[in-house]
């Protein structure tokens, strides 16, 4: 009997080493989760990371799309003038044979600066084309604030079909001096 107790006391023994070894496994297993789940929440941050850094570069490359479209549209919008040099013409003889000079100076309105550079790098083509019309007038047609309104309404058509697509927006008259001798 007392053999008996001896092996069954060496039972409990190897039980508790085995139990013990059974032990050492799952703390190896607990570790092996915490470092998997460690794993997980580390790859979800540098996703949360990735993701919060292409939403700040995609929202500041459309503030910088919105700043540029502002820019581009205050040009479009911007109202400029273009002085012309100052025409002087002899006006066509009415029934007098006295000469009549007319001393005139434009500004054209345009809208934008593009508008604007078109239409100062074609000056010299606006001039010839005011002065062949300028000169084709009599002194009759210039009197009155109709004829003036007439002269401007002509002016506008002619230049607005030789600059097409740049508009003229408005012809303003500086300087109006008609001159008979």
């Amino acid at each position: 009997m007392f053999d008996r107790e001896k092996d069954q006391n060496e039972f409990k023994t190897f039980g508790v080493e085995l139990n013990t070894g059974f032990e050492n496994k799952n703390d190896d297993d607990k570790k092996n989760n915490i470092f998997k789940k460690n794993g997980i929440s580390i790859l979800l941050i540098i996703l949360i990371c990735a993701f919060i850094g292409g939403w700040w570069f995609y929202k500041s490359l459309q503030s910088e799309q919105l700043t540029q479209q502002a820019q581009l549209s205050d040009d479009i919008n911007k109202i400029m003038f273009v002085p012309l040099d100052e025409i002087t013409v002899n006006l066509k003889h009415g029934v007098s044979q006295n000469m009549t000079w007319l001393r005139i100076k434009v500004t054209l309105e345009v809208q934008g600066k593009n508008n604007y550079d078109v239409v100062s790098q074609l000056t010299p083509k606006i001039v010839d084309i005011f002065q062949t019309y300028l000169k084709e007038l009599r002194q009759s047609d210039l009197e009155g604030s109709f004829g003036i309104y007439k002269i401007k309404d002509e002016m506008m058509m002619r230049i607005n079909t030789v600059l097409h697509p740049v508009r003229i927006e408005a012809i303003l008259f500086q300087e109006m001096i008609i001159q008979t001798t």
